[in-house]
């Protein structure tokens, strides 16, 4: 629980810190998606939500969907 405790913290800074707050939610669902596709990580991969998570990471910085992805 501590763990996961830290990550959830990790993640709100991350978001903070970018000025994502009103979206930060769809944000962290949509890197979570595109992570566990583009690494094999899901057995049924849904190509229409796949776009969609991709296409809401285009309004984010790299940097963002980078800090994201090392806490996956």
């Amino acid at each position: 629980m501590a763990k996961t405790n830290e990550n959830l913290l990790k993640v709100e800074s991350i978001i903070r810190g970018e000025g994502l707050d009103d979206q930060s939610s769809n944000l962290v669902i949509s890197n979570a998606y595109v992570y566990a596709c583009n690494n094999n990580l899901i057995y049924f991969k849904n190509d229409v939500l796949l776009q969609i998570a991709c296409g809401m990471n285009e309004h984010i910085s790299v940097e963002v969907v980078d800090k994201l992805n090392d806490l996956f």
